[in-house]
């Protein structure tokens, strides 16, 4: 069980890191551009700080219970359905 939640916590952690780099790759060097307005910078990229913030405290509740938090899984498996059905 805890090789599955192993793969998942790696998952969720290259998707942070890849959320990451967009942010800070592209959607930041496009806001202080001015070829694109903020308004279309925007629906580029919709809410991604929002969506990486929530990911790295999803990370973080993973990582914890890993380490034998299982209440925090089950926490972070809630906040998920939550966001989801957001």
């Amino acid at each position: 069980l805890k090789i599955g939640y192993r793969e998942l916590v790696e998952t969720e952690r290259a998707y942070v890191n890849n959320l990451s780099s967009m942010i800070k790759l592209y959607f930041q060097p496009l806001q202080e551009e001015s070829f694109l307005s903020k308004t279309e910078v925007l629906s580029l990229f919709g809410n991604i700080q929002d969506i990486y913030s929530f990911q790295q405290r999803f990370l973080q509740s993973l990582e914890d219970a890993i380490d034998g938090d299982l209440d925090s899984l089950n926490t972070s498996i809630q906040l998920k359905v939550n966001m989801i059905n957001y």
